[in-house]
């Protein structure tokens, strides 16, 4: 049996969610998974350099250290992905979410939940809606094989 170790309340979290916005736990707990492997302070930007796209990832060690960087991308107005869930800056601002609450796992979790259901309720229970999270149709398959892997090895967030 694995366990993944995402905090002392993080499992209590997902359950939560999941049932809030009645969206299957093993699903959500598979975005967190791939989005950013259970890192509560994961940061995800991209830039241009020389007109090519870029993508850099920062894991901080403490919130403190997440919140500066977030603090500097989010007055830049860089695109950027925050915490567990990957909560994107444009639903950032689209639902008025303060970028640091998202450094807390369970609330992040809660938009993460909110914004899938959201895109189901536009596309339907399928992977398009999954797709939608990300934004890549690629997604759906790594969402894909993370559940059949964690249905396998009966990962569990603990």
């Amino acid at each position: 049996l694995s366990v993944i170790h995402a905090g002392p309340s993080v499992a209590e979290c997902f359950k939560e969610a999941s049932e809030e916005y009645d969206i299957p736990e093993k699903l959500l707990v598979s975005i967190a998974e791939v989005e950013s492997s259970f890192h509560p302070f994961a940061i995800n930007y991209r830039y241009y350099r020389g007109g090519e796209k870029k993508t850099a990832s920062f894991y901080p060690e403490s919130r403190e250290k997440a919140e500066k960087v977030v603090r500097y991308l989010w007055d830049k107005g860089y695109d950027f992905d925050l915490g567990i869930g990957q909560i994107n800056s444009r639903n950032m601002k689209r639902f008025d979410i303060d970028p640091d609450e998202l450094l807390n796992p369970c609330y992040n979790l809660r938009w993460s939940a909110f914004i899938l259901k959201d895109n189901i309720d536009r596309h339907g229970f399928n992977w398009k809606a999954v797709a939608a999270y990300n934004g890549s149709s690629v997604y759906s398959w790594k969402i894909f094989r993370s559940l059949m892997n964690n249905e396998a090895s009966n990962v569990r967030v603990k």
